[in-house]
């Protein structure tokens, strides 16, 4: 019990350290940039801020379809502005916190307001595994893409093939487990970290549920239909919201680029989700990115900047939704 403190302290002061060297990395590009720059590219997106948070959030509405979906017959009584809620609360707390496992908690906790808890585990479960199966198709077509229609560097070409089809051998993995489940390896996972078997037998009872609505889910055609329809026109509406920005930022071959943004940022904030808020990562791989296909490594960072904005309106309106219950009197029969 002496060593949790011990790892809560290390884990906190790591995490101050990665963000305060992302903060110095974001300010030291955004000197680079110059603050005329950003300022032009402020006036140039206008209005059309409020166009890309109107996109993310039709973007966050067909994630809680997903949600709702994979929920099964018990989400059928469950109205959809609970799914809604959940999902914009959960987005905004993993936007901001380490690791994007918070946010999750919080949804699970916000849904098991209304459904059965191992309901909610197993709908979270299954809208991962659709959206993480969807996105690194997306991510898999990139490279075809961007090399057809770009004039991309030769180390870029080839850390754009590797990434490609590791995501492509990723995405499928997933399908393979939404439909086959992972048995008990959770627990088999449990027990070699030094969890009792006591504990361990009290845990297999909720798995065992956890499983079972799981497989029911994934063998129903129409919930998973549903899931998996939501979840393309989600990620293409991702791929619409980037169009955008580079749009409004003047740069070209809108389709190839919106591609490679698209996936080189989700990779990125993938790879760096141990440091609070990505701070200084996805400019920094936009930075290289455009560079790298002679579009302005300058550009690359403004149009991170620009998300980075829609980020923070999206954490300050999810963690509104979050607080509003708390702060709403029951209303009187």
């Amino acid at each position: 019990m002496t060593d949790q403190p011990k790892r809560r302290r290390w884990l906190r002061a790591l995490n101050v350290i990665f963000l305060a060297v992302g903060l110095i990395a974001l300010a030291l590009m955004v000197n680079h940039v110059g603050w005329e720059r950003i300022t032009s590219g402020v006036r140039r997106v206008g209005i059309g801020f409020a166009l890309i948070c109107a996109i993310h959030f039709a973007d966050i509405c067909l994630d809680s379809i997903i949600l709702r979906a994979c929920a099964g017959d018990d989400g059928r009584d469950v109205p959809y502005h609970v799914f809604l809620r959940a999902s914009l609360s959960g987005h905004a707390i993993n936007e901001a916190v380490p690791f994007n496992s918070v946010g999750e908690v919080t949804k699970l906790n916000l849904l098991r307001e209304h459904l059965p808890g191992t309901t909610a585990a197993a709908a979270l479960i299954v809208q991962n595994l659709v959206r993480f199966t969807t996105m690194s198709a997306l991510i898999a077509c990139a490279a075809p893409i961007s090399l057809a229609l770009l004039d991309v560097s030769r180390p870029a070409t080839i850390v754009l093939i590797v990434t490609s089809a590791g995501f492509a051998m990723a995405g499928i993995i997933s399908f393979w487990l939404l439909a086959r489940g992972i048995g008990e390896m959770p627990l088999r996972v449990a027990r070699r970290l030094g969890v009792s078997e006591q504990r361990v037998d009290g845990w297999r009872v909720t798995w065992t549920r956890v499983r079972t609505h799981w497989a029911n889910v994934a063998a129903s055609g129409s919930y998973m239909r549903t899931s998996w329809l939501a979840s393309v026109c989600a990620r293409t509406s991702s791929l619409c919201e980037t169009a955008v920005i580079l749009y409004l930022l003047g740069v070209d071959n809108l389709f190839a680029m919106s591609f490679l943004t698209m996936a080189n940022y989700q990779v990125v904030v993938w790879a760096t989700s141990f440091i609070p808020f990505q701070a200084g990562t996805t400019e920094g791989g936009a930075y290289f990115l455009f560079k790298s296909v002679g579009a302005g490594a300058a550009v690359g960072v403004l149009v991170e900047l620009v998300r980075r904005a829609r980020r923070l309106t999206f954490i300050a309106l999810g963690v509104v939704l979050l607080g509003y219950k708390a702060v709403t009197p029951p209303s009187s029969e």
